[in-house]
């Protein structure tokens, strides 16, 4: 009887625990779940520099599932950057390495396309604004974590399980081989010394920097938005752990970004008459300074200061950017790639976006996709809250960062996501409560071209065409 008792109960419990695991790998959210809870997991698989692209697959598949997709009004500019970057394909060399360049670049650019338009279109009782400001936050964290973990191991390499199961063809380029080798810090010495500048869970360092320096304002519009004692205090203790690795990376990128961004957020809550909490981000910052003039930190700001690393390189790169774009104004060459008159140079159009983009695709490329930037920046720099006036920022720095850092693959995900979080209406026509996944099927999606403003969901103006 007993027995018959255990078997029974622990059926009935294997099949409900059985049923909220099925309920949960259905839920909408998973990808963008698994990709920044994960992201350590990718990093150490080898993954985390084409994670992104495989995360876009499912959120491609829900939105090709529903009846409706929706973009902004001026969406259409960032397509016609889209295919003009396909267009400047045709410019490639005849070799595999650049073919490779390009079609990783290409997909990245469309899968945060994808990322856009999947945040943009998925209801907000299905994805909440807090629970993005929740995962964002945790990949800031894992960023931060990275951080000391750079700072301990150093020029550790990690053979990845990916990169063992690369066939030769792959494994014998270098860029390839790159993207799926994690290393925990690049170790330099400019300053005189040997110091580990972190790149974890990143690839290099520079990628560290643009990331914390986008994430560091989520985090604190997530910590606007915490209630619990517990919340409210150890977010303000984690941003002064961060200043650790912060300053021995010596990364110039992220120390203007935050500076800027603390200098914005500033001016903006002093325009609207919040001089109390204008006043707390001003202290914060002399808290910040004060402590690192009285701990060995400052050696590492001063040797910086007085260091010429990377700046003779970098306005070379930019140099022969111009020279090429004089040669190949309209297309580019498709992709950054070596000059052969200079081999101890990185890739001519890397070491800023807005370098990438002249040389790969060109002046035209170029304008459409700093137009898009700007105009979204300046869309969503309005009635905002304090926790939306931080996601705003997040996505104006691109505008900055995109003169020294690269915006892939993180970067531009990051911004697309605080982008649409910013845009999307509160509920798009044709919205139901159940599941995306679940989603009719129909005819086939519809794409509304004239787009809709955030703050009316009824705009239905303009006509929508069928794809």
């Amino acid at each position: 009887m007993a027995a018959a008792f255990i078997l029974e109960e622990t059926s009935r419990l294997t099949v409900k625990g059985a049923g909220k695991i099925y309920r949960r790998l259905k839920r909408p959210d998973l990808p963008i779940v698994a990709l920044f809870v994960g992201y350590p997991l990718w990093w150490i698989l080898g993954l985390s520099q084409i994670g992104f692209i495989f995360a876009a697959m499912p959120m491609a598949v829900q939105l090709a599932r529903r009846k409706v997709i929706r973009v902004p009004k001026g969406f259409g500019i960032w397509i016609g950057f889209l295919i003009w970057m396909m267009l400047s394909a045709a410019m490639l060399e005849p070799r595999f390495e650049r073919y490779v360049s390009f079609g990783y670049r290409a997909a990245l650019y469309f899968s945060a396309t994808i990322f856009f338009l999947w945040v943009y279109n998925m209801p907000k009782k299905m994805l909440p604004f807090d629970r993005i400001l929740r995962l964002l936050t945790a990949f800031w964290f894992c960023a931060l974590v990275g951080g000391y973990l750079g700072l301990v191991f150093g020029d550790i390499q990690i053979t990845s399980v990916t990169e063992r199961l690369l066939p030769g063809s792959l494994k014998s380029s270098d860029f390839v081989v790159s993207l799926v080798r994690p290393k925990f810090a690049q170790v330099q010495k400019f300053l005189g010394f040997d110091f580990n500048r972190p790149a974890a869970p990143f690839l290099f360092t520079n990628q560290w920097g643009a990331n914390t320096a986008l994430l560091t304002p989520v985090a604190l519009a997530a910590w606007s938005r915490m209630r619990g004692i517990k919340g409210r205090l150890f977010m303000p203790l984690a941003m002064v752990a961060l200043t650790v690795p912060a300053i021995i990376s010596v990364n110039r990128g992220l120390w203007l970004s935050l500076f800027a961004a603390g200098m914005y957020v500033t001016f903006r809550r002093a325009q609207a008459g919040q001089r109390a909490k204008a006043l707390r981000i001003v202290g914060a910052f002399a808290v910040v300074v004060l402590l690192v003039l009285v701990s060995p930190l400052y050696g590492f700001v001063e040797g910086r200061a007085e260091s010429d690393h990377a700046n003779g390189s970098r306005s070379a790169l930019y140099a022969l950017v111009i020279d090429g774009v004089d040669e190949s104004p309209f297309f580019g060459y498709g992709a950054p790639r070596s000059d052969p008159d200079n081999p101890n140079l990185p890739a001519v159009g890397t070491h800023g976006h807005f370098w990438t983009v002249l040389y790969s695709q060109g002046v035209p490329g170029l304008i459409m996709f700093v137009s898009f930037l700007g105009m979204m920046a300046v869309r969503t720099a309005k009635d905002l809250t304090p926790e939306r006036l931080w996601l705003h920022v997040t996505f104006s720095l691109l505008l900055l960062q995109m003169f020294f850092y690269n915006m892939l693959p993180a970067p531009l995900h990051i911004g697309f996501i605080a982008l649409a979080a910013l845009l999307r209406p509160d509920r798009a026509p044709g919205d139901s409560d159940t599941s995306l996944v679940e989603a009719d099927l129909g005819a086939g999606p519809i794409v509304d071209l004239a787009g809709v403003d955030a703050q009316d969901d009824s705009a239905r103006d303009g006509m929508s065409v069928w794809i």
